[in-house]
């Protein structure tokens, strides 16, 4: 097995609103680190701004072996590994890409903390179309939600119901 091949993204937890502190010293560190960031809008009582926001607060991807998982456990401001079925959580390569797939798509409505269950489903057409994920109905619009289960989060984006197609389990 090549060295490419045994490159994993790690997923970490960080100090609260200490993610784009501890990707800059990741990347100081050369470590291919990975933060989605999505621009939302922000209201004060006398304007309104366009920021920069983490798309999973509190948490921060890092490609590399268990060295350098090691090493990302030193960095200040990483408080430690997430852990999923007693082991260090680790993201596929496809799941980060449709995080940058998402984020370049600029349809991202809004983060959940948690996963919304209903129907598996595809996107059938549009920007997105190949991404799977779950369905839910939010206040009457319909709302595509990508799961990430080993982050405990989800993606709200919004996909006209015409772009999306549901998934048949092979038991049914």
């Amino acid at each position: 097995m090549s060295t490419f091949q045994s490159l994993k993204w790690y997923v970490f937890y960080t100090k609260p609103r200490f993610e784009k502190k501890v990707d800059i010293k990741l990347k100081q560190l050369k470590l291919e680190s990975f933060l989605p960031l999505y621009t939302a809008i922000r209201k004060w009582s006398d304007r309104k701004k366009k920021i920069e926001v983490p798309l999973f607060p509190g948490y921060i991807f890092v490609r590399g072996d268990e060295k350098t998982r090691l090493l990302v456990l030193t960095v200040d401001g990483i408080v430690r590994s997430v852990i999923f079925k007693n082991e260090p959580a680790i993201l596929r390569d496809e799941e980060i890409n449709n995080i940058k797939l998402l984020i370049s798509s600029n349809k991202i409505v809004d983060t959940l903390s948690t996963i919304t269950i209903g129907s598996k489903v595809r996107i059938v057409s549009g920007p997105l179309a190949g991404l799977e994920g779950r369905l839910s109905n939010i206040k009457g619009n319909n709302f595509f939600s990508l799961v990430l289960e080993t982050i405990n989060s989800s993606i709200l984006v919004d996909v006209p119901q015409s772009d999306i197609a549901i998934i048949k389990d092979s038991n049914e």
